[in-house]
């Protein structure tokens, strides 16, 4: 590609001269030449020029006004000026005011006019990259968040980057202090600081700028207006054209100060918890490794630090227990997620101990779980008191059973009375009857001896007929198939009532079974007959298709008959008020989400507002002295929460109230037995 001159030269003989020396030179230049700038106007506004060659002495305008025109008009060409021995002084101010070469008229040759030129281009070539290079430099320190400065050897500012410029703050080594001015004197004033570290940084800077010191960093406070804020200096000397400069760099850490104060705050108030608490607390990695251990480890286990360093990391922990450690690790560090679990763990001492623990992962900068907090609770003496507690709860349900099996005694005995009063009646009916029967067979035995009519005397054949109708047989006849039927009637009521009481009195385990709450509403209803029926009509209403749920068949059944009882005695409350007879309790199963539903519905009295927030307080009662003991509703709700379900209620005075329970299908833990 061509390179492209232009020539403004008002000596046309010169002008041609020049015009022919160049583009004859062998370069391949296009050449251009005007007598006057006027001329020159136009092309140098709409074209780019690589290389302009001036005359200095230009008919309509002087020297240094017309290179100011040019550095404007062609910023990028490189510019060349001719003049005369006279001009040379102005030639040499030419340099100054941004031409790259001179020539002098006289002499003038193509060699030295092509010489002259190549020196121009490559100067002009070099000022543009030492430009580049001098704007991504002020754009590099431009970005810089920091306060930078460079200084030269005699202690002024040379350059200053925009942050030094904008510096807000009332730090004296930057504050108002811009390029170009003075900054030893700055430097020597804070040098005589009564405070240390503010005194410091000034001697650092004078010691680098002197040549003393390579390098110098430090980091001091400073207050301004009451706060304090933390900076950090780094000052590096350096050479140029054998003179020494140093670059000062200003940065504020404040915040990452008060980050690492708040961080050395925050170890030290861990460490003191570490060592003080009694949780169990570790971090440990995707194996289980330990990573940090509290010294709680040792105290509560019984293991020396050196013995838990030497074992594998999960060889305390139970064989049956590891599945569920490495799950909480799997959630930790797969998902993110952190986990409750149990598990037990082997001391040196005692054997295992059972333990609660919480995990959290350990995020790194990127948001990913780098390790796994475990925070672990001895919770050996609690499961204890649970055990201690479940076995008292069971004596408490089984002395209630007792208890409600002792109120229903009479009520069973009256049940069980009626059907064999009358089994004893037809029994002696069917007793006297056989005797009489008995004798009508013997009376025929000995007329059927004789068998000889014609000789039998009279007064025998009168017997016979006499016999029969003495002993009313059509009677026997019709009364005896009857006593016989009422006495299987009986029969089968009393199984019934002994079927239902042997349900209803079903063992108390510790393992749940497969129970079918319809026959346990069934069983119960009939067990408590006596303690309903003379004030409440019963109506069932028992889904068919109702799946079987794990339970505790004798405790599901105990509550049953608490709520019956409890429903039939607020009925039992507002007869009398409302000159009725009987009331009405619904009992109702139905299929629900993930379970059963069963809804007592009773037109009693209602629970007042007052006391709803106490119904299943233990102890609590509104019935009057040898109604109730306040347990009812408490053991109900208790078993309730043994099958892992839940109770509600609504209510409203003098309408009647309605308990909700719902059971689930599923237990959370471990399977379920098949009931006996």
């Amino acid at each position: 590609m061509k390179r492209k001159v232009f020539v403004l030269e008002d000596d046309e003989t010169f002008r041609e001269i020049l015009t022919r020396h160049l583009a004859l030179g062998g370069d391949g230049w296009e050449v251009m030449g005007v007598g006057s700038l006027t001329d020159g106007m136009e092309p140098l506004q709409g074209e780019a020029w690589d290389l302009v060659v001036s005359d200095l002495s230009l008919p309509d305008i002087s020297a240094e006004p017309l290179l100011r025109a040019l550095r404007t008009l062609q910023p990028n060409a490189a510019l060349v000026v001719v003049t005369g021995r006279t001009e040379e002084d102005i030639a040499l101010r030419a340099l100054g005011l941004g031409a790259q070469e001179y020539l002098l008229k006289g002499g003038l040759s193509g060699d030295s006019l092509r010489r002259a030129v190549r020196h121009a281009l490559e100067r002009k070539r070099i000022e543009r990259e030492l430009l580049n290079t001098r704007l991504v430099l002020s754009s590099a320190l431009d970005s810089l968040q920091a306060n930078v400065a460079l200084i030269d050897e005699e202690g002024r500012i040379v350059a200053c980057n925009a942050a030094w410029k904008r510096h807000a703050d009332a730090l004296p080594y930057v504050a108002g202090i811009r390029e170009g001015d003075p900054y030893r004197p700055t430097l020597e004033s804070l040098a005589t600081m009564k405070e240390v570290a503010q005194a410091a940084a000034a001697v650092g800077i004078l010691a680098v700028s002197m040549g003393h010191l390579p390098t110098f960093k430090l980091e001091f406070p400073w207050t301004i207006e009451g706060r304090t804020r933390w900076y950090g200096l780094t000052a590096s000397g350096f050479k140029l054209e054998e003179r020494i400069h140093t670059l000062v760099a200003f940065n504020d850490i404040t915040r990452a100060m008060e980050t690492s104060q708040e961080l050395r705050r925050n170890q030290h108030l861990f460490r003191i918890l570490s060592e003080h608490i009694q949780d169990l607390v570790a971090i440990v990695d995707r194996d289980g490794k330990r990573l940090y251990e509290s010294p709680s480890y040792t105290t509560t286990l019984g293991w020396s630090r050196e013995e838990l360093n030497g074992m594998d990391p999960l060889a305390l922990v139970h064989p049956e227990d590891l599945e569920n450690i490495k799950g909480a690790l799997q959630r930790i560090f797969e998902f993110g997620k952190g986990t409750r679990i149990e598990y037990r763990m082997r001391t040196k001492e005692d054997g295992y101990r059972h333990f609660e623990s919480q995990s959290a992962p350990v995020l790194g900068p990127d948001g990913v779980s780098e390790g796994a907090l475990f925070s672990a609770r001895d919770v050996s003496d609690r499961k204890g008191a649970e055990r201690e507690r479940d076995r008292l709860q069971g004596q408490l349900l089984n002395a209630h059973k007792l208890e409600s099996i002792g109120q229903l005694a009479a009520g069973i005995a009256h049940e069980i009375n009626t059907p064999i009063q009358y089994i004893g009646d037809n029994t002696r009916f069917l007793s006297d009857s056989f005797g009489q029967l008995l004798r009508i067979i013997a009376k025929q035995r000995a007329v059927f001896a004789e068998m000889n009519l014609e000789s039998m005397p009279p007064d025998m054949m009168r017997a016979i007929p006499k016999l029969f109708l003495d002993q009313d047989f059509e009677y026997l006849s019709e009364e005896i198939p009857k006593a016989a039927e009422e006495t299987l009637e009986g029969v089968d009521r009393v199984a019934k009532i002994i079927k239902a009481l042997k349900e209803f009195s079903y063992p108390m385990g510790e393992d749940p079974v497969v129970m079918d709450v319809n026959k346990g509403v069934e069983s119960t209803i009939t067990v408590a007959r006596n303690e309903w029926k003379y004030h409440a009509d019963i109506d069932l209403d028992l889904d068919p298709d109702l799946p079987l749920v794990p339970g505790f068949p004798g405790e599901f059944n105990q509550v049953v008959l608490n709520m019956t009882v409890n429903a039939v005695h607020a009925i039992q409350d507002v007869l009398a008020e409302r000159g009725v007879d009987k009331g009405l309790l619904k009992i109702r199963t139905r299929k629900a989400e993930d379970g059963v539903l069963i809804t007592f519905e009773d037109n009693g009295k209602g629970i007042p507002e007052s006391i709803k927030s106490r119904v299943f307080d233990p102890f609590f009662t509104t019935k009057g002295v040898g109604r109730g003991t306040g347990q009812g509703l408490s053991i109900v709700h208790s078993v309730v929460e043994k099958h892992q379900g839940r109770i509600t209620f609504e209510s409203e005075v003098g309408v009647g109230t309605t308990f909700t329970l719902w059971l689930p299908r599923v237990r959370k833990e471990a399977a379920v037995k098949e009931a006996p």
